[in-house]
């Protein structure tokens, strides 16, 4: 806007006296949400639970990714199997890599489910991943590591409102170029 324009913002229209305007903007009102950011948690909560199962993938604590599952999961390569299976696939993880760190990588991709489920929605993102298994000299072990990244695809479902279960996991390793 020109500065010589600023004055005339406040004047009111020929023929219209000052004193009836109403100084109060009209507000502009907003485009309804579209149906998905409607029917998917925003973004910011969607990388939150997924930072969060990350974090918690860090610790050695027994059964505490256990509420990150449904009580059904369509896990890795494992086809559909209940917690029971997968707290004691975590056990053998955690025991084989006992000290793992992991990065989530943006940005976070947020699309429908392939079966349409209004309560379900596919999450894709990157994740760069750091294990290491400590040796043990006495038994002439030699320390193992494993870095790299991976994509991940997980599909969640909103079992309330600000209440996310994974029902589907997949991971593959990045090939290094």
């Amino acid at each position: 806007m020109l500065r010589s324009d600023q004055a005339r913002v406040n004047l009111p229209p020929p023929g219209v006296e000052a004193g009836d305007v109403d100084p109060t903007p009209t507000p502009i009102p907003k485009p309804p949400p579209s149906a998905a950011a409607q029917r998917w948690p925003g973004e910011a909560q969607v990388r939150g639970f997924v930072a969060d199962y990350l974090r918690t993938g860090e610790s050695n604590e027994p059964g505490i990714q256990d509420d990150f599952y449904s009580s059904r999961v369509d896990y890795f390569n494992e086809g559909t199997v209940d917690q029971a299976f997968i707290t004691k696939d975590t056990k053998r993880y955690n025991k084989r890599w006992p000290d793992r760190h992991f990065t989530l990588v943006d940005p976070v991709e947020i699309s429908e489910s392939p079966d349409h489920d209004p309560e379900k929605f596919v999450v894709n993102f990157h994740c760069l991943f750091a294990v290491r298994q400590p040796g043990n000299p006495a038994k002439g072990e030699t320390e193992k590591n494993a870095k790299g990244e991976t994509t991940n695809t997980y599909t969640l479902e909103r079992t309330g409102p600000e209440s996310l279960r994974i029902v589907a996991i997949k991971e593959e390793r990045v090939k290094a170029k």
